[in-house]
């Protein structure tokens, strides 16, 4: 059983990190945001345990798993979303101590994020389809539409009598993304790197990182 030194010590470690989390996400530095909370997840159950026996803390805000609850669908992080689901299945407490359905909120995420994969390629279709996301999902894709706007991947662009949310960002440029597995950097198009790919060093199939800035492409 760890002692309250030893808890104390979880607790401040994640507490720094969330504060640098949450400066991030005022920024609208998302990526970074979701970085940080992902590495404040191995030090929640320590955190929490000293919050409980010391601090007499009922229900922990838990604001980096909101973070990346909010965050990864939009930015493709599945590799987030899954670091949260083994949390919550090596770490009963962090579920159970919680006055919300944290495992419900997940699942909504990863629903989320299938959203967000069909909402972008539904962004370079020339009309839209009855059945397309907007029309479907409205409320989550107007999210997606804001946070996309916020960090620079989209914008309103007018087109005579109409309005149209188009790319700022061209998807056939070059890009550095990570393997989410081992972290092997790798360079490609944009618009393959946000589907499934292998990595040429742990041949591990899966989401990449997608890295920022991106570069120029070499000529």
């Amino acid at each position: 059983m760890a002692t309250k030194a030893e808890l104390e010590m979880e607790y401040d470690r994640c507490r720094a990190i969330t504060l640098r989390a949450i400066a991030a996400e005022r920024e609208l530095r998302y990526g970074e945001a979701i970085d940080l909370a992902v590495s404040s997840l191995p030090h929640l159950d320590g955190s929490i345990q000293f919050e409980r026996k010391f601090l007499k803390t009922e229900d922990s805000p838990l604001p980096t798993i909101g973070i990346i609850l909010v965050y990864a669908p939009p930015l493709f992080r599945r590799d987030a979303l899954d670091r949260v689901g083994e949390i919550f299945a090596r770490y009963r407490r962090v579920v159970k101590g919680s006055s919300r359905d944290l495992k419900a909120q997940l699942d909504h995420a990863f629903d989320v994020m299938d959203v967000s994969y069909r909402a972008w390629l539904e962004l370079d279709a020339p009309e839209p389809s009855p059945n397309s996301q907007t029309n479907s999902n409205p409320a989550i894709v107007n999210t997606l539409y804001r946070i996309w706007e916020q960090i620079g991947l989209i914008a309103k662009i007018s087109h005579g009598q109409q309005t149209k949310r188009s790319f700022l960002t061209r998807l056939d440029e070059l890009t550095d993304a990570k393997c989410s597995r081992c972290g092997r950097v790798i360079t490609g198009k944009k618009i393959d790197l946000f589907g499934d790919a292998r990595c040429p060093k742990c041949a591990a199939s899966g989401r990449f990182v997608i890295l920022g800035p991106t570069p120029k492409e070499a000529k």
